[in-house]
C-alpha cells in the first residue's frame, strides 16, 4: 500500500480526471513557476496555495495565496512564550 505519484508533467491531466480544484504547492522557489505553469492547464483548477517564497505569476482566473511558513511558525512560538509567561 502507499500513495501514487505523478510526474509533474502530468498535473494538469491528473487534476482534470479528478476534478481537483485547489493545488497545494509545496516546493523549493525553482520549481514553483514550472509546476504551475503546467497546472493551470487543468481546466479544473479555481485557486492555488502556495507554500514557497517563490514569486508565481497565475492568470487572473485563479486565486492565488501564499503561505509564508516563517512568518507562521513566528507567530506561533510569539503566542506560546506569552503562554508561557502568564503561567
Amino acid at each position: 500500500m502507499g500513495v501514487k505519484c505523478w510526474h509533474v508533467d502530468e498535473i494538469a491531466q491528473v487534476m482534470e480526471e479528478r476534478d481537483i480544484e485547489v493545488l497545494i504547492l509545496a516546493v523549493p522557489a525553482s520549481a514553483a513557476q514550472n509546476c504551475v505553469d503546467k497546472a493551470v492547464h487543468s481546466p479544473s483548477l479555481k485557486g492555488i496555495l502556495a507554500f514557497t517564497p517563490a514569486t508565481v505569476v497565475v492568470p487572473e482566473k485563479i486565486l492565488f495565496y501564499r503561505v509564508d511558513i516563517f512568518v507562521e511558525l513566528e507567530k506561533l512560538l510569539f503566542f506560546l512564550k506569552e503562554r508561557e509567561g502568564k503561567h
